[in-house]
This record gives structure tokens, sequence and C-alpha cells, in this order.
């Protein structure tokens, strides 16, 4: 077993705050429900009420702090905004939690 000295510990420590903090942004249940539909494809503030089912003030707001914490940005299209996933990490985290969590009982199984 690799000895953990006071750097690599500290460099552990950082990643898990980090992480921390990027578990913490996704971690409420619209929130996480956006980035799901994100990660499929771009999407605007009304495809995305129409699918969550929370109001336009509501994802306007979630959107906005995921995009304060550089996890998607938006291309404007005249006056529509088209939100994105930028961060190739939450990609990653997503893709992890749908094996775990978006499986039905038929595809555990196989």
């Amino acid at each position: 077993m690799k000895t953990i000295t006071s750097q690599t510990a500290n460099e552990m420590m950082e990643h898990a705050e980090r992480a921390s903090s990027l578990l913490k942004l996704i971690s409420h249940p619209h929130r996480l429900m956006i980035l799901c539909l994100l990660a499929q494809s771009e999407r605007n503030v009304t495809e995305i009420v129409n699918v969550v089912g929370i109001n336009q003030t509501a994802v306007s707001n979630h959107l906005a702090k995921l995009r304060a914490k550089g996890v998607v940005d938006y291309t404007r299209y005249h006056r529509i905004l088209q939100y994105r996933i930028t961060s190739p990490e939450i990609f990653n985290l997503l893709e992890a939690m749908c094996r775990v969590y978006c499986t039905t009982d038929h595809e555990a199984k196989q």
C-alpha cells in the first residue's frame, strides 16, 4: 500500500473539496434533471420548463447557478438562449450516475 505523505494528503483534500463543491451544486433534484436533459442535447428554457415541470423563474435561477460555476453556458439565437453543458466532469458524473440509477430492472438483470 502506498504511503500517504502530507503533500499527497493536501492534494487529496483539494480534490475532495472540489468534488464536494461540484456534488453540492448538482445535488438539487431539479438541477440534476436539468443537467440530464442537457446531457442529451442543447435545450432552451421553455423546453426545460416543459420537461422538468417547474416555472420559468426557477429554471432560470438553476441555470444561473450552474452557469456561474462554469458547468453550463448558452448560445444566443436571436431572443432564444440554447443551454449546453460545458464541463467534461459533469458529463462523466452524469454517465456514472446513469449507470447506477437509470437502469430498469430488466436492464440491470442482463
